[in-house]
Formats: structure tokens, C-alpha cells, sequence
């Protein structure tokens, strides 16, 4: 069960909490869904209403990006998604 509480406090983002995940709620820091994102698509129009939330691009645009994804403690049920540059 104590599994299960650590994946959903820190690496499940909350619709209720504005897509942070509680422990960025808790520390007061940044979420995630704020910080500077990939953007794979050359031609992305940044003004479009599904382009929200309007955050700044991280890098250059047209990076390749690696999806990984691991599982807490080997638990198929509590993914850990991350997006990855690769060269």
C-alpha cells in the first residue's frame, strides 16, 4: 500500500489539482505541466486553443524524443512515464 501512496503523490498528476501531482502541491514548487516543454513538430501553431497550457519550448523544435516508461517498485498498475532527447 505505501507503494501506492509514494506513486500517486509523486508522479500521478491531479485534474483537481491543475495537473500537479500533490507532493508539488505540498512543497509549493513549479508542477511539471508548467515547466518548459519538447516540442517533436516543426510547424506547431503555438496560438491554438489545444496548445494550453501555452508553456515555452524547451530546446529547439523538431528534437526526437524517446518515450520511457517504467514501472514503480515493478508494478505494471503504477507507471512512470518520461519523455527523453535522444541525439
Amino acid at each position: 500500500m505505501t507503494v501506492f501512496i509514494q506513486w500517486y503523490n509523486l508522479y500521478r498528476p491531479h485534474e483537481s489539482l491543475d495537473g500537479a501531482t500533490p507532493i508539488e502541491r505540498y512543497e509549493n514548487s513549479t508542477p511539471a505541466i508548467q515547466a518548459p516543454r519538447y516540442e517533436p513538430r516543426g510547424k506547431w501553431p503555438r496560438k491554438s486553443r489545444c496548445a494550453k497550457p501555452v508553456v515555452p519550448v524547451k530546446g529547439r523544435r523538431e528534437v526526437k524524443l524517446e518515450l520511457v516508461i517504467s514501472f514503480m517498485d515493478e508494478n505494471r498498475k503504477l507507471p512512470v512515464i518520461e519523455l527523453r532527447q535522444v541525439a
